[in-house]
C-alpha cells in the first residue's frame, strides 16, 4: 500500500484497518500516518506485534478536543 491522499480522512471521527497483512497496510504511509495528519481514530485489529511497535513509534501528544 502506497501513501494515500492527503485529507481522505478528514470529517471521519474513526478508521478501521481490517485489510491484511497488516505488516503491509499499516505502514508509516499508510492508514495510520492519514489518520493522525487528520486527527481522526485509527483502529488496527492486527495481532502483528512489528505492527504495534510501529504504530506506537509514530504516537504524539495527544491531540486538542474538538
Amino acid at each position: 500500500m502506497g501513501p494515500l491522499t492527503p485529507g481522505l480522512f478528514e470529517g471521519i471521527d474513526a478508521v478501521v484497518n481490517r485489510a491484511g497483512p497488516f505488516a503491509g497496510t499499516a505502514e508509516i504511509a499508510g492508514p495510520v500516518a492519514a489518520c493522525l495528519a487528520a486527527v481522526t481514530h485509527h483502529l488496527d485489529v492486527t495481532g502483528e506485534l512489528a505492527v504495534f511497535e510501529d504504530m506506537f513509534g509514530q504516537d504524539g501528544p495527544p491531540a486538542p478536543p474538538a
